[in-house]
């Protein structure tokens, strides 16, 4: 049936893109990460497929490790992913 609202969030389940996270109900980059920046896991970067999980969601993250590359000094390394004492090494 059409309209129904699992959530309760006012979005029937048919158009949302979480229809069991209330605080969410669109996707628009379609990686899983929703698009209310005040809501259950908010995509930080709404407008770009991203992996991240660690620093924050939804931004590309290249080695895998979790963070993204935004704050990831070692973006192609994914056994490190900090730099605590700026020495250049993980």
């Amino acid at each position: 049936m059409f309209n129904i609202d699992t959530d309760g969030d006012g979005f029937a389940k048919e158009l949302d893109a979480f229809p069991d996270v209330s605080s969410q109900q669109y996707d628009t980059d379609l990686d899983g990460y929703g698009d209310n920046p005040f809501g259950y896991q908010a995509d930080s970067c709404v407008a770009q497929q991203g992996n991240s999980t660690t620093d924050r969601y939804g931004c590309t993250d290249l080695d895998g490790d979790g963070t993204s590359d935004l704050t990831d000094p070692f973006v192609l390394d994914p056994t490190q992913s900090a730099d605590t004492d700026n020495d250049g090494f993980g």
